[in-house]
């Protein structure tokens, strides 16, 4: 996603708390008075422990690379940018050498999702003690309602302005630098419980958590992984989509190319009620080859390709990723730069109908930009109607 962001902030922050129990959803009011904590209402070690597959990524001014879950990725576009930030002894300029930043992208289009899910900024500093929480409570505590959970590294917060704010800080001593990762979290233009807010906080909190983290799973066949990475919100987008591909099995006719809508413009996944024209396509892409790359549009066109945005693009030539016997997983490889990106088949019954599911749509890929968000789609395909009765959990 393209986009110019101007944010200019003189941020901050926090507070003390009575310990309440989060799994409980009770709120932690601020007591000023109270001795400062190491943990509020949620262990620190329980955030990170529901661990998540995670691809590295290298980063100029990090001296290691980072680990991002899945569903997560990096936005690179540049813009005009200006970011101030006093936060407790630590003076944050984006107009400083010893300033850079990346925005992350959630691949997972949740409703008020607003293109980035929160921001990475690295400050080069010799202060190791700059940022704190004790800091944090003694300096700042006049702009926030609530404290959910802190430690000695991270804060989860209400602002007085309604957001549920995520912080994570921690400092390199080998590059003598600050990662500092903030999100805020609010119901602009659609509604979100106060629980939905906090379980997504805790779920960047979790993503934050783990950027250093080299022990990456690497068992892209988990589905166990992929469901505990997903935040209340992102499970909401697969049962709206799941509830429309049921509600359309008895009106859509064969070989119709059907798109459940979800909030923003794109296609994550649709369906087509296999007849004679549907065969004729999961033949084509049975055909694929897996160490040879092809030009599908030449060799297998077919008419429902054109319906699909992955099969009809201009530049075609794809390879065979993964197949069983009723999935598919396609990968295209661009000769002008090293980006890949896939697409997901799979032969389903429901509602004793056939049916072919596919990740992305008439009109878009559906965000399928990295291996693991295809085998996300493999796994939650398999698990779709399992996951549906056991109400997204």
């Amino acid at each position: 996603m393209k986009h110019s962001i101007i944010a200019i902030f003189s941020l901050l922050l926090l507070f003390n708390c009575k310990n309440k129990s989060l799994i409980e959803n009770k709120v932690a009011e601020i007591e000023i008075s109270q001795p400062i904590q190491d943990t509020i209402g949620l262990d620190s070690i329980s955030v990170v422990r529901k661990t998540q597959a995670n691809i590295p990524y290298h980063l100029t001014g990090i001296d290691n690379d980072i680990a991002l879950p899945f569903n997560y990725s990096i936005d690179y576009s540049n813009g005009t940018y200006v970011f101030k930030w006093h936060l407790c002894d630590l003076v944050i300029d984006s107009d400083s050498l010893n300033y850079s930043h990346y925005n992350f992208e959630n691949n997972i289009p949740y409703k008020g999702y607003i293109g980035f899910e929160g921001k990475l900024h690295i400050v080069k500093t010799t202060d190791s003690s700059s940022v704190t929480t004790k800091k944090f409570i003694q300096q700042h505590t006049e702009l926030y309602r609530k404290i959910y959970f802190s430690d000695k590294e991270s804060i989860i917060f209400k602002s007085n302005r309604g957001a549920i704010c995520t912080l994570y800080f921690k400092y390199s001593n080998k590059s003598s630098t600050f990662s500092i990762f903030y999100k805020e979290n609010e119901t602009l233009g659609f509604d979100a419980s106060e629980q939905e807010l906090l379980d997504l906080a805790i779920s960047q909190l979790r993503v934050a958590k783990n950027l250093y983290n080299t022990s990456f799973n690497k068992n892209l066949l988990d589905w166990n992984h992929y469901k505990n990475g997903l935040s209340i919100l992102d499970k909401k987008v697969y049962k709206n989509i799941h509830k429309g591909i049921i509600n359309s099995l008895d009106t859509i006719s064969m070989d119709e190319v059907y798109t459940p809508k979800i909030d923003g413009n794109w296609d994550l996944v649709s369906i087509i009620k296999i007849g004679n024209e549907a065969e004729k396509l999961w033949n084509a892409i049975n055909n694929i080859d897996k160490n040879k790359k092809v030009d599908f549009q030449k060799k297998y066109d077919t008419q429902l390709s054109e319906q699909i945005a992955f099969l009809r693009s201009a530049e075609n030539f794809v390879q065979l990723e993964y197949k069983d016997e009723n999935t598919l997983i396609i990968k295209k490889v661009y000769d002008y730069s090293n980006k890949i990106d896939y697409v997901v088949f799979r032969k389903e019954i429901i509602k004793n109908k056939e049916i072919l599911m596919f990740t992305g749509g008439r009109q878009n890929y559906g965000q399928i930009n990295s291996k693991e968000m295809a085998y996300f789609y493999l796994k939650l395909f398999e698990n779709y109607k399992t996951f549906a009765n056991n109400g997204y959990k």
